[in-house]
């Protein structure tokens, strides 16, 4: 999909994979067919998830943990700012 890439991410892992190097040229081509893509009115999910029901469970689970997680780091940073 981004041929200014292959050379640099040759031999690498996926992880070590980076945008560094890549043509303007790909840039402008990928920009246009997201474009493309995000403007469809096509009711086909390309990849075949629902993205909207797992960020909805994703919330539904994990709310809670996130209010308490929020809470501790608020309650960390007043007692060290505080000092």
């Amino acid at each position: 999909m981004v041929p200014s890439l292959q050379v640099t991410r040759a031999g690498k892992g996926r992880l070590n994979h980076s945008l560094e190097g890549i043509a303007p040229s790909d840039v402008l081509q990928f920009s246009l067919h997201l474009d493309e893509l995000l403007k469809s009115d096509s009711d086909i999910i390309a990849s075949g998830i629902d993205w909207a029901s797992l960020i909805q469970q994703i919330t539904q689970r994990y709310a809670e943990r996130l209010e308490i997680f929020h809470y501790i780091l608020n309650s960390f940073y007043e007692s060290y700012v505080g000092e």
